[in-house]
């Protein structure tokens, strides 16, 4: 479970547990940042769960806030293990948390991708691609390298993912 401390005057954060680093919580942070990307995906998923289309759409946005949130400065390790904990806090029914971590790091890369966040959506990809095994993910890693967005061209690189998306089941789009 990741645990933070906060500082008595302003509410950052001045120490945290490995958990919390891995989800990517930044020395300084203002803990209100965190809390409320998470407890907000975790109510807009219990109305989904009611019947709530909306909320839905909208816990997918606390999503993408939560995982492009310093990604810049994220390695893919790091992405995807800050998936992993948005998962586990927002969707504790999930019977396959890793699953569920790929699918919603394919969602948000294919979501910078259109956005034109290139750079960005190639890094999320590649977190699910490696540390997941997603066959999807891996897909359209090789089709942005095959490209050369968001990504040095390289058609050997292309090749490679492509590969890996076959090996772990990924049909063509």
């Amino acid at each position: 479970r990741p645990v933070v401390v906060l500082s008595n005057n302003d509410g950052c954060v001045v120490a945290r547990s490995n958990e919390a680093k891995a989800m990517g919580i930044a020395m300084g942070t203002p803990f209100f940042k965190v809390r409320d990307q998470v407890e907000a995906g975790r109510l807009f998923h219990e109305a989904e769960l009611l019947g709530n289309e909306r909320a839905g759409m909208l816990c997918g946005k606390c999503m993408l806030d939560y995982v492009r949130d310093g990604i810049a400065d994220k390695a893919p390790v790091e992405v995807y293990a800050s998936m992993a904990v948005f998962v586990s806090l927002v969707y504790p029914e999930a019977t396959d948390p890793a699953l569920e971590a790929n699918r919603g790091l394919c969602v948000v890369g294919s979501t910078l991708h259109g956005q034109g966040a290139h750079a960005e959506a190639a890094k999320v990809f590649r977190a699910a691609a490696e540390f997941g095994r997603d066959g999807a993910s891996q897909r359209y890693l090789g089709m942005l390298y095959e490209a050369g967005v968001g990504v040095p061209q390289s058609d050997l690189a292309a090749l490679y993912w492509f590969d890996c998306a076959v090996d772990n089941g990924a049909r063509d789009p």
